[in-house]
C-alpha cells in the first residue's frame, strides 16, 4: 500500500517540490493551500495529487481539510507541516539586537 501524505502549503515552492517527490516515489498526496488557483492548477495537472483550499490556522478550515483527507486518501501516514507565517523580513544586520546576545553579520 502506498503512503498517504498531507502537505500543508503544498501548492508552490518547497511544498510543491515535496509533493512531487512523494508522487514520484509512489505516494498518494493531498495538498492544502490558501491559493485556490494554484491548488486547482496543481491537482488538474498531477493525477497523484488531490487538494484542499483553506487556511490551516482556522479551525473550520482544518476540519474541512481533515474531512477531505479522509475522503480522498482514506487516512494519513505522513504529515509535512510546511505552512508558516510571513512576518517582517530584513537582513540580519538590520534587526534590533537582543539583550545579552552578541552576533555579527556581513553583507
Amino acid at each position: 500500500m502506498s503512503q498517504r501524505v498531507l502537505i500543508t502549503a503544498g501548492a508552490g515552492g518547497i511544498g510543491l517540490a515535496i509533493a512531487q517527490a512523494y508522487v514520484a516515489n509512489g505516494a498518494r498526496v493531498h495538498i492544502a493551500d490558501i491559493n485556490a488557483e494554484a491548488v486547482e492548477q496543481i491537482t488538474s495537472q498531477n493525477p497523484g495529487i488531490t487538494g484542499s483550499i483553506g487556511d490551516i490556522s482556522k479551525p473550520e478550515d482544518l476540519d474541512s481539510l481533515f474531512r477531505d483527507v479522509q475522503s480522498q486518501l482514506g487516512g494519513l501516514d505522513v504529515l509535512v507541516n510546511n505552512a508558516g507565517i510571513a512576518g517582517a523580513t530584513a537582513p540580519v544586520s538590520e534587526y534590533p539586537g537582543i539583550p545579552g546576545m552578541r552576533y555579527s553579520a556581513s553583507t
